[in-house]
This record gives structure tokens, C-alpha cells and sequence, in this order.
């Protein structure tokens, strides 16, 4: 199993200091190539890392983390939230975000899938 967001335009722009969010739908595509909505389990982890061009995820200056009591189980989506003190002291410019979900397959299995890949964020004033 592998997952996925399906979105046509993943490119976000918000006002520096504001506060943003935006909803994540999570696919999961598993042979032979049957979509499905996948909802977080009770161990998975939705990872959002906010990054300098060139910065690697894993040095992210700004990163959240979502499990399953922050899923809408009835609208089948997870709301990312940026605080306005999570931006209040950045620079306007282009910066990039990136997703990823840890999760247990149906053996007990970790996974880390990249959901989102490096994609631009405008800060703007």
C-alpha cells in the first residue's frame, strides 16, 4: 500500500503572522491500483515540515504533528494548522513544505510514505 494526496495545485501561499490551515485527504492505492480514503490509525503519524529552499525535512524550522484524535472522522479529512506566532518573525519568501505519514500496515509493519513532496509555500506581507 502506498499513500497519496490528490490535489491538482499543492502550492500554498499565506500572510506571514496569520493564522492558515488546509485539509489533507489521504489516499491509499493498493494492487491492482484500487483507490481508497485512508484515514489515519490510532499509531499513525501525519508529519508537516515548513523548510528553507534547500533545507532537508529533517531540519525543518517549523513542524507539526497530527495523529488519529486530530482526524474528522466524519468529513474524512485532517486539518494542518499554522499559527500566527509560527510565522510572525519569518522573512516574505518562498519557502517549501512537505508531508509524511508513518504508518503500521495490516502486520504490524512501520512505514514513512512522502505524501507531499518538496513544494513551494509563499509567505508574503
Amino acid at each position: 500500500m502506498s499513500l497519496y494526496i490528490v490535489k491538482k495545485d499543492k502550492v500554498l501561499t499565506m500572510t506571514r503572522g496569520d493564522y492558515f490551515s488546509f485539509k489533507v485527504d489521504l489516499k491509499a492505492k493498493e494492487f491492482p491500483f484500487e483507490e481508497t480514503t485512508y484515514t489515519l490509525g490510532e499509531n499513525d503519524i501525519l508529519y508537516f515540515g515548513l523548510m528553507e529552499p534547500g533545507q532537508p525535512f529533517e531540519k525543518a524550522f517549523l513542524k507539526k504533528e497530527y495523529t488519529y484524535d486530530d482526524y474528522d472522522i466524519e468529513g474524512g479529512t485532517l486539518k494542518v494548522v499554522i499559527n500566527p506566532e509560527d510565522t510572525i518573525e519569518l522573512e516574505p519568501g518562498t519557502y517549501y513544505y512537505q508531508i509524511k505519514v508513518l504508518y503500521e500496515d495490516e502486520v504490524g509493519a512501520v512505514h514513512v510514505d512522502t505524501v507531499v513532496q518538496k513544494t513551494k509555500f509563499y509567505i508574503v506581507d
